[in-house]
């Protein structure tokens, strides 16, 4: 039996830092059911998720560039440093999720409820964020620009007061 090379790991005892990252891109994933799902470093650029239910789930890293997560259910997930550019979030539940340094550029996230997220160093230059709920939200160091829509009620004041930087040069 020497001779042969050892079986591998089950994947529940393989580290999920050895493994390739997930291919989905434009996969259809509309209202899958996926708590505390780790898609950590996947490509999900232009995927359907809409109406996913995704809480706690870790999409750290990921490229999320034109992803459509409307009316997702991305409550306390991790979204820190994803590319998602253009995604769409409209109406999408992320109260307490982590969006640090994420690259949301013209992203929609009309309706969305951040609540008690952390957006601390994102970029949400050109972001819609129309009728967004931020209440408690970490905003210090965004990253915006004139072309940035706020939600009502918040005045470009309010968001310097947060700790937005408004950057039109670039």
């Amino acid at each position: 039996l020497s001779r042969f090379p050892p079986l591998p790991k089950p994947p529940s005892q393989m580290d999920p830092a050895s493994l390739p990252p997930i291919m989905l891109g434009w996969a259809n994933l509309r209202g899958a059911h996926l708590p505390f799902a780790r898609f950590d470093n996947a490509f999900l650029g232009g995927a359907y998720l809409e109406r996913t239910y995704l809480v706690s789930a870790s999409l750290a890293d990921a490229y999320l560039m034109g992803a459509h997560f409307d009316g997702a259910e991305l409550s306390d997930a991790d979204l820190g440093h994803t590319l998602s550019e253009g995604a769409s979030f409209v109406e999408a539940n992320l109260e307490g999720a982590y969006l640090v340094d994420a690259f949301l550029v013209h992203a929609d996230l009309s309706g969305a409820n951040l609540a008690r997220a952390n957006l601390e160093g994102a970029f949400l230059r050109g972001a819609k964020l129309t009728n967004a709920i931020i209440t408690g939200a970490k905003l210090r160091g965004i990253i915006a620009d004139r072309t940035t829509i706020w939600p009502d009620g918040f005045s470009v004041r309010d968001a310097e007061a947060a700790g937005v930087i408004f950057d039109d040069d670039q």
